[in-house]
């Protein structure tokens, strides 16, 4: 099924490498080096996709909030007609910290210590 991997940083560009190349295209934010199709867009002004959606897809998003009410979410959102069989959200890397290239166990988590300003839920409210 054709994937669209919204945020192709440190963690999208690696699942978009793992996926089939003639069914899943990378959105970045930032130049990236791969083989695999990537197109740079600035998801802060966003008005279309510059890839055309099929009927069926699935969509993986690691971008970094935009916002309190995450507007950049919402602005993808809002483009994704028809929409995705499948939307996988997935939280930045950078909630941990800078681990120094180590392997990151939950006792390195210190969860009543968030390191984030913004610590509630991203999605947007279905009321």
């Amino acid at each position: 099924m054709f994937t669209i991997v919204a945020g192709a940083g440190y963690t999208g560009l690696r699942v978009l490498e793992r996926l089939p190349a003639d069914n899943a295209v990378g959105l970045s934010r930032s130049p990236v080096t791969t083989t695999r199709t990537c197109h740079q867009v600035d998801f802060d002004t966003l008005e279309t996709l510059p890839v055309e959606l099929p009927g069926r897809y699935r969509v993986l998003y690691t971008c970094p909030p935009g916002g309190e009410a995450d507007d950049r979410l919402r602005r993808f959102l809002a483009l994704l007609v028809p929409a995705p069989v499948r939307f996988v959200y997935i939280s930045t890397t950078g909630v941990y910290g800078d681990c120094k290239g180590a392997v990151v166990t939950l006792s390195l988590i210190h969860i009543s210590e968030p390191t984030r300003l913004l610590r509630r839920s991203r999605m947007p409210s279905s009321a």
